[in-house]
């Protein structure tokens, strides 16, 4: 009965924390990149709920990541293919924060 009531509570917390994602699933011919100073990354035009369809990366986000999401948005504009980005959408219209990101293989 215990692990029955702490699965309905973890769940429930889960399910409350992720009740705002989305994704995208798309190719991203249209969507802008930018750097600003220091190491901030954010992508224009990309469907999203916010704003001009910008997505920011986390606060605890790595120069890692971004690099990683830089590589992984260039690569499937020039080979036409899809990415997947799921996203916090619960600060939209003003933010929206990449929580993960993937070059589909169709």
């Amino acid at each position: 009965m215990y692990r029955k009531i702490v699965f309905v509570v973890l769940s429930f917390m889960f399910s409350h924390a992720f009740a705002y994602n989305a994704s995208i699933n798309m190719v991203p011919t249209s969507w802008r990149l930018q750097n600003y100073s220091g190491d901030g990354v954010v992508a224009f035009f990309t469907g999203s709920a916010c704003e001009s369809g910008r997505l920011d990366f986390r606060s605890d986000a790595t120069l890692d990541d971004k690099n990683r999401f830089w590589s992984v948005i260039l690569t499937a504009k020039m080979a036409n293919k899809s990415v997947v980005v799921h996203y916090d959408a619960s600060g939209a219209p003003s933010q929206c924060l990449i929580s993960s990101f993937l070059l589909k293989e169709e």
